[in-house]
């Protein structure tokens, strides 16, 4: 019988009525790593590292109270990246009639996702507070089945507006792992609305 009433009582709990929503921009530059062969040494593979921008916008979806020193933080993003350069171009060591390659020439849209936490370290949430912040995601709808993993790590603030609305920045180091793990970095902007 306790047992009984003890699922019972889990069953009329209230919910819990904390957190809130967000629309976020993006942009940064990552690597990306280009594969290539030279004809002219029987088809010998080389790469070569690449820098490319990026840039893209999103939701995020925040889970604690406004006035909480820990916050769970999940975006989810449309991006945007750059087409790839010919390696015949960057390759400056080969003839560029020899290069045989297959490279992105248009932009690959993404749409990625991220779960991280949120952590202040100075100020108030009241008013202007300093956080750090820690991500891990994937990069998971590409149309030309190139996915990711992702995990970012950095640092920005928040500062509150109104009593509900914050506006949000992040300056965040990202690390992308597909077939070999690529480096960049990444600018965040938005506005947040609590609930609480």
């Amino acid at each position: 019988m306790r047992l009984l009433a003890a699922l019972s009582s889990l069953t009329l709990a209230t919910p819990a009525l904390a957190g809130g929503f967000g629309l976020i921009t993006t942009g940064g530059a990552h690597t990306e790593i280009l594969r290539f062969y030279d004809s002219s040494t029987e088809m010998t593979q080389y790469s070569l590292t690449e820098t490319l921008p990026h840039m893209g916008g999103g939701v995020e979806v925040l889970l604690g109270d406004k006035d909480d020193r820990f916050i769970g933080v999940m975006r989810g993003f449309y991006m945007q990246d750059a087409p790839q350069t010919d390696p015949a171009e960057l390759a400056t060591n080969f003839v560029p009639d020899n290069v045989v390659c297959e490279y992105r020439r248009e932009p690959r849209d993404v749409g990625y996702a991220t779960v991280g936490l949120q952590m202040g370290v100075y100020g108030q949430p009241e008013s202007l507070q300093v956080h750090l912040i820690g991500a891990l995601g994937a990069g998971f709808l590409t149309v030309d089945h190139t996915e990711f993993l992702l995990g970012e790590l950095g640092a920005g603030a928040t500062y509150e507006v109104a009593r509900n609305l914050r506006l949000v920045g992040d300056l965040q180091y990202g690390l992308r792992y597909r077939k070999g793990a690529s480096y960049g970095g990444s600018g965040y902007l938005g506005v947040r609305y609590y609930i609480d």
